[in-house]
């Protein structure tokens, strides 16, 4: 039977969805949100207005007048006029240490103190004088063996010589002086030099040995020309004019030569002695006494010419082991 009663008859039922009617629940909306409540502005405050300035009290006046006193002016210095003024139109300006005025200023002070610090001018030494070298020779016939020996070592002492200094040699023996040419005192020049070298050298010829030894007359030359040291080159017969002669009298022979020759400034003697000793050390005495120096030359060893460069170079070499 199909209900004759329309759908739209109930108004407050449920939606009716076709012939089923579903119930759906009502949801109220939600209440509205409060307006937020408004903050009031803080009011305004008002710059408070700024304290009137008292008036600055003036400070009494000074009844003490103030006095400006004129600076003082040194005294004048009076110059005198001598021959080493100025010319005209210039002036002259003493200084402060003379007109007994100090110095106002920092720089015046310290050129002060540095005038009295700054030390004068050093006294000038005098250079030495240039050594004037006499070489003497024993030419005798005992140094027929040695004789080479005693002209290389002549040669070698020559070589050394400053341009400075003077020097000569003179050979000696009994009765007879030898002497380099050109004779007396020359400079040790290098023409000087190589020309004496040439003389003296073993091949050249000049002088061979022979006779007996005499220093006597070889000594009063070698003071004549006013040296400062005389070196004697000699062997142990130097003395030995006899075979019986006393080994004191070579060098009481020194001796009566430099007295006799009064010189205020006597030279030195120095002595070397080659190859053979002596026991009376008549060339040693001979130095000491006149303040010198004594050198002994040793004879070569036997074996120097054989031995091997390996040997020779171990003995050139020192050993510190």
């Amino acid at each position: 039977v199909r209900s004759t009663i329309p759908d739209t008859a109930f108004d407050d039922g449920p939606e009716v969805i076709g012939r089923s009617a579903l119930a759906r629940p009502v949801v109220a909306p939600p209440p509205p949100r409060p307006a937020p409540a408004e903050t009031p502005a803080p009011a305004a405050i008002a710059p408070e207005p700024p304290a009137a300035l008292e008036p600055a009290t003036p400070l009494p006046a000074d009844p003490t007048p103030t006095v400006t006193m004129p600076a003082a002016e040194p005294p004048a210095v009076a110059v005198t006029p001598s021959a080493d003024s100025p010319p005209e139109g210039e002036t002259e300006v003493a200084s402060e240490k003379e007109a007994g005025a100090a110095p106002e200023t920092i720089s015046g002070i310290m050129a002060a103190v540095m005038s009295d610090l700054t030390p004068g001018p050093r006294p000038t030494v005098p250079a030495a004088p240039p050594q004037r070298t006499v070489y003497l020779v024993d030419a005798s016939g005992s140094l027929i063996d040695t004789f080479s020996q005693v002209l290389d070592h002549l040669r070698r002492e020559v070589r050394q010589l400053d341009a400075n200094q003077q020097f000569t040699v003179i050979f000696f023996r009994e009765g007879e002086l030898i002497e380099a040419p050109p004779t007396g005192l020359k400079p040790a020049s290098r023409q000087a030099v190589s020309q004496t070298l040439r003389w003296i050298s073993p091949t050249s010829g000049q002088v061979s040995p022979n006779g007996r030894s005499d220093v006597t007359a070889a000594l009063e030359r070698a003071l004549s020309y006013g040296p400062t040291q005389i070196i004697i080159l000699s062997d142990n017969a130097l003395h030995r004019r006899t075979s019986d002669s006393d080994p004191d009298e070579a060098l009481d022979a020194v001796n009566a030569v430099l007295a006799a020759a009064e010189n205020p400034a006597p030279p030195r003697i120095h002595t070397v002695q080659f190859i053979y000793e002596d026991p009376a050390e008549v060339l040693r005495r001979i130095a000491e006494t006149h303040g010198g120096q004594f050198r002994f030359i040793a004879p070569p060893r036997p074996d120097d010419d054989l031995q091997s460069p390996l040997e020779t170079l171990m003995r050139a070499t020192p050993r510190n082991l």
